[in-house]
């Protein structure tokens, strides 16, 4: 806590992306039981939520690229705005017992690309606002913060759609308001303001950060753990949540998962996760692999359960467990020169995010054809991410944080990565 204490411009962005994705997690999770209410059709609510979450890839990306181009705080704003007009157009079109699936679509598109382009761009001033010492501080914060949001969001959610259909939509909007308002207050903030780089052409600055992945070996591996590791928690949820909402479940049982899955990462994040940064000292490669196993058997535990409270009980442990995977993504950060941070990193972001374009439309069709147990094939997912570090040896001995230094220069001697030396500390 001392750096929200101490750090205003770091306490702002704290305060304002807590209120904003605490609101937009309620309607994004009340998105798909609204309708399923309202139609009973699974095909086009799995194609509201892929569109939802293609609209949150696309902003991830764009919003990388303006944050190293543009005023951030600029940015932020616009975004927040196009964000909250979006999810009150979802409310009016729910109010009025509109079922076209195009009206709905469109609107939560533009909700997942602004919402998505505002954290792409708070994530890449974290580095710019917070000195080097306080990264690990400010990343479990935020940390804490994400999981913190995955139990506020569904559980907001839940009680708001036993009031009105339209209400979670209404708290997003408002949401969203309240967000911009706190954020008026870093208009003059200069860390905030328009970023200076050197002269390059639109296009290579546009895809510095995906060139960048294609030219370095490990940010290449990275891409590839990225990218698989995010199906199976995307899919599990999925799965979950369509199968009890198609049988019919009350929506505050439905809500008890993924508040679950909040539940277990705040005490992963803020009790677990530091004790074992303290009295653990293993080759990060090798303890994420090992991490990713048991994440696997208890994944597989899920889809073997049939009643929510022994689900519920899981998801704890599941997320409880996920936060330990914190110093193999914390190498990634510091891997990363200062000047793609933006670029890189959001793209990092969207390749996570990718598989869940993917996860609405699978999940669909895997509960109307094993019904609950169709949850069981994110056990199969979640051993991929383990399998590509077993087999990636860059990857595989990434050792204790105290020999990154070492381990890093080893790796540009060896594969000509290119690094552009250790990071300076930014004023706060």
């Amino acid at each position: 806590m001392g750096l929200l204490r101490s750090n205003p411009t770091f306490r702002t962005l704290m305060l304002a992306f807590t209120i904003s994705s605490a609101s937009v997690g309620c309607a994004s999770f009340s998105l798909p039981v609204a309708y399923i209410y309202a139609t009973h059709n699974l095909v086009q609510t799995a194609f509201l939520t892929t569109t939802n979450t293609i609209g949150n890839l696309c902003g991830t990306l764009v919003g990388g690229v303006l944050a190293d181009a543009y005023s951030r705080r600029l940015i932020l704003l616009i975004s927040g705005a196009a964000s909250g007009v979006s999810w009150a157009g979802v409310s009016l079109t729910a109010a009025n017992g509109v079922s076209t699936v195009w009206l709905w679509a469109g609107s939560v598109l533009i909700a997942g690309f602004a919402g998505s382009a505002a954290s792409a761009v708070e994530g890449a001033s974290i580095r710019a606002i917070v000195d080097t010492d306080d990264l690990a501080q400010a990343g479990q914060d935020r940390q804490a913060r994400a999981y913190l949001v995955t139990i506020l969001g569904p559980a907001m959610g839940g009680g708001l759609l036993g009031v009105h259909t339209t209400a979670p939509f209404v708290a997003a909007a408002a949401g969203e308001c309240a967000c911009i308002l706190l954020l008026v207050r870093l208009w003059r903030d200069p860390q905030m303001g328009p970023r200076e780089h050197g002269h390059v052409s639109a296009p290579s600055f546009a895809f510095g950060g995906i060139l960048a992945i294609c030219r370095d070996r490990v940010l290449l591996a990275y891409a590839a753990i990225m990218l698989s590791v995010g199906l199976g928690p995307a899919f599990l949820l999925e799965a979950v949540v369509y199968s009890m909402a198609h049988d019919g479940s009350p929506a505050w049982i439905i809500s008890a998962f993924p508040t679950a899955f909040g539940i277990g990462g705040i005490l992963g994040s803020v009790l677990l996760l530091p004790v074992f940064l303290k009295r653990v000292h293993a080759p990060v490669g090798r303890m994420t692999m090992g991490i990713l196993c048991v994440e696997t058997v208890i994944v597989a535990g899920i889809g073997l359960m049939s009643g929510w409270q022994p689900r519920t009980v899981l998801a704890v442990a599941f997320t409880a467990i996920a936060p330990l995977i914190n110093p193999f993504v914390s190498f990634l950060i510091a891997y990363v020169p200062d000047d793609l941070q933006g670029r890189v990193l959001s793209t990092m972001t969207a390749l996570n995010t990718t598989p869940n374009v993917l996860a609405p439309g699978l999940a669909a069709v895997a509960v109307g054809a094993w019904a609950g147990r169709g949850s069981m094939l994110a056990a199969l997912m979640m051993a991929i991410p383990a399998l590509f570090i077993l087999l990636i040896p860059i990857l595989r001995d990434i050792p204790d944080s105290a020999q990154w230094s070492a381990y890093m220069d080893s790796i540009s001697q060896k594969h000509g990565a290119a690094r552009r030396g250790p990071r300076t500390s930014a004023g706060a």
